[in-house]
């Protein structure tokens, strides 16, 4: 086997990798703590997402890529939001979603079947209570949000595209015909067994 090595010499604006994906082009993006970086085998082009918007943390650490069935590239920073890759112009465009400003780290993102990203925020400054809302669901399309009060460990769209979350309070998922999350009670049961 032969192994390529790719750090700062070579172009990474830092040497943390935060996450890895091959695109189905064959473009490798990977994340650091210091920007997204795109590589065609041969160079590296660095991007320093929400670096071009007014008010935007300089914090430019990427948590999350995500390719979405579609072939859209979404991209979770860990202070800036989330953002979608537009291919033609090659650039991002930033999607708000509420609690982007006060003080959360986004963690984890995953896609749903319906084009739902759901994404799961850790609190900084302690802002965590009544109207905190760690995990949210965002239409794509609509960008209308949907919020949920679960401190989440985890989260996983699973093989028959039900989203699992792994909570304080113990397991629980998005029924999306009731439209509601429903928590999983042991022994399992009916159409908790999927």
């Amino acid at each position: 086997l032969h192994f390529e090595h790719l750090n700062v010499v070579e172009g990474l604006p830092e040497s943390q990798i935060t996450a890895f994906l091959q695109d189905k082009l064959g473009y490798v993006w990977i994340g650091t703590q210091n920007g997204l970086v795109r590589y065609d085998g041969y160079k590296v082009k660095v991007y320093k997402l929400g670096s071009d918007i007014k008010g935007s943390h300089r914090d430019f650490s990427v948590s999350n890529i995500y390719e979405a069935k579609d072939g859209e590239l979404w991209i979770l920073s860990r202070s800036n939001g989330l953002f979608r890759y537009k291919r033609t112009i090659d650039s991002f465009e930033q999607y708000k979603f509420a609690g982007n400003d006060n003080g959360a780290i986004a963690k984890k993102m995953v896609i749903d079947n319906d084009n739902g990203i759901w994404l799961y925020r850790r609190q900084v400054n302690g802002q965590s209570g009544p109207d905190s809302f760690p995990v949210a669901r965002l239409n794509i399309k609509t960008r209308r949000e949907e919020k949920f009060k679960y401190e989440v460990t985890s989260l996983v769209n699973s093989k028959t595209g039900r989203i699992w979350l792994g909570t304080g309070e113990g397991l629980v998922y998005y029924d999306r015909s009731a439209g509601k999350m429903s928590k999983i009670v042991f022994p399992l049961t009916g159409k908790d067994q999927q």
